[in-house]
């Protein structure tokens, strides 16, 4: 037996803490795994230390061994595995059934605009405002899931919100903008052009 854990460097957000501990406590081999695409010197300590770290790369090893003191021969190099649903071949919604989803026109262009954590940015109404008033493209919002719909920002012909994060949503837009999101990785991995917005 071995318990699996993905949240060991988000304490307190760390849905496992309390699985983790008891594996610890009843000698049952604990694996974690780094959750994140960018830096872990950002994070909390990983606690409890598990039996053998999986991570993304010799970045994430080097900070794992310095900042968060695991022995090397107890981290993994994997590569990035949760990007991996992103290579497999998906078959897109057809665009008209897409569109009639936000009520959209399915002939004109779709801009996917995606919604940074409210760490990176609380507030991206005025981005989004600006995006609307610089461009005729329909736009999309993908909002965060650790953020709410804004209030001040209403839907409009032109403006719609989507709560999931999906591959229609990429398949069926011209352009993808942001701030700072790992989506950056999900766009590109499909081929989309990507523009980031300087704050």
């Amino acid at each position: 037996n071995i318990v699996l854990t993905t949240s060991l460097a988000f304490i307190p957000f760390n849905e496992d803490f309390y699985y983790a501990l008891a594996a610890k406590e009843l000698n049952i081999p604990l694996v974690g795994f780094a959750p994140t695409w960018d830096s872990l010197t950002n994070k909390s300590m990983v606690y409890p230390q598990p039996d053998m770290m999986f991570c993304w790369n010799e970045a994430h090893a080097e900070q794992l061994e310095k900042y968060h003191l695991l022995s090397r021969d107890k981290i993994k190099k994997v590569g990035a595995y949760t990007f991996e649903n992103w290579l497999v071949k998906q078959a897109p919604t057809r665009r008209d059934k897409f569109c009639k989803k936000y009520a959209f026109d399915p002939k004109e262009k779709i801009l996917l605009y995606i919604c940074s954590s409210p760490t990176v940015c609380d507030n991206e109404v005025p981005f989004i405002a600006k995006l609307a008033l610089d461009t005729s493209e329909q736009i999309l919002v993908q909002l965060h899931p650790d953020k709410p719909k804004p209030v001040n920002l209403r839907e409009s012909p032109q403006i719609k919100f989507s709560k999931t994060d999906s591959f229609d949503n990429y398949y069926h837009s011209e352009n993808v903008w942001m701030i700072n999101s790992s989506a950056i990785l999900e766009a590109r991995l499909l081929d989309k052009n990507v523009s980031i917005i300087q704050t």
